[in-house]
């Protein structure tokens, strides 16, 4: 399966675009330095549901990325768990930030549509777990991170 809006992009360019999903998911459940099973779990959960739920646009996107998210998922946390949690994000926000060259290249309403439903990823991640009685279930450090004002797009 190929998608169109990304015609243009090398090989490593569309596979950076499919594994951000994985990068964002741990950048936000790992921002506490806990990246805990629910976490891990709303995801996978989210990612494998966009396929055929959400923005129709998407739907190809995440079907590619529903292939490879957890075995992903699993090497990023095998290779970054031992990190303390600041040295992980700013890891991850470098990585992330990379995303910006790559979107510019682009249909901005796709780019922007991207965005969106990574914003709303990181969101469902980060409300996942914690809390009491489900108030304050998003840390703090995963609050200043949810927005991803990492990856900018020319509006």
């Amino acid at each position: 399966m190929k998608i169109a809006q990304f015609n243009q992009l090398t090989e490593e360019e569309t596979q950076q675009l499919l594994i951000a999903p994985a990068y964002i998911s741990y950048l936000i459940g790992g921002a506490d330095n806990d990246f805990d099973e629910k976490e891990q779990e709303q995801a996978k959960y989210v990612v494998h549901l966009r396929n055929n739920v959400g923005d129709p646009l998407l739907f190809d996107y995440y079907t590619l990325v529903a292939q490879n998210f957890e075995v992903q998922l699993n090497e990023l946390i095998a290779k970054y768990e031992n990190l303390q949690a600041e040295t992980r994000t700013d890891l991850f926000v470098e990585e992330l930030s990379k995303l910006n060259e790559i979107l510019q290249k682009i249909d901005n309403l796709y780019a922007r549509t991207l965005l969106k439903s990574w914003r709303g990823l990181a969101k469902e991640v980060a409300e996942a777990s914690g809390g009491l009685l489900g108030i304050l279930n998003i840390s703090y450090e995963e609050e200043h991170l949810m927005d991803l004002q990492m990856i900018k797009i020319n509006e």
